[in-house]
């Protein structure tokens, strides 16, 4: 169920999915919008940005932006997304069965990941990357649909 605080002009909404989502007036989220943006970068928070009291815009991390439309690209072709729903009744049924990522491109994805991490990390000149990325190269998606819908079954 949703939590919701207030305080002058500004409320937070904690989501059934955990994630917490602010409200925030444009005059706010100018004064702070440095904080804001580490809000949103580090604790996986989201801002809504009023103006006039309606919802005008809406602040989330990178991360989540690009996890979004990998989503909607995803959901936006119907044969892929009709695929993706009978395959999970199919597992739901107990046929089939479910495989690593790894598996399935036939590389250690968690190895790959840690990499790039390590080098992002060296060009940003830290050390020991927070975070590896979600994110993959335009087009990755889309040549590993093809190899999956080229399979036998």
């Amino acid at each position: 169920m949703a939590r919701l605080t207030q305080r002058a002009g500004s409320s937070k909404l904690v989501c059934k999915t955990g994630q917490i989502v602010k409200t925030v007036p444009l005059a706010e989220a100018k004064a702070k919008l440095s904080g804001l943006i580490d809000d949103v970068a580090r604790r996986d928070e989201r801002v809504t940005i009023t103006k006039h009291g309606r919802p005008a815009a809406v602040l989330m991390s990178h991360e989540e932006a690009t996890s979004l439309d990998a989503t909607l690209e995803i959901m936006s072709d119907p044969e892929f997304y009709a695929e993706i729903l009978r395959n999970r009744r199919a597992l739901d049924r107990g046929k089939g069965r479910a495989c690593d990522l790894d598996e399935i491109l036939g590389e250690d994805v968690s190895t790959h990941r840690a990499k790039s991490a390590s080098a992002a990390a060296s060009r940003d000149g830290r050390r020991g990357a927070a975070v590896p990325p979600r994110t993959q190269p335009k087009g990755a998606r889309s040549a590993r649909r093809d190899r999956a819908r080229s399979r036998p079954r």
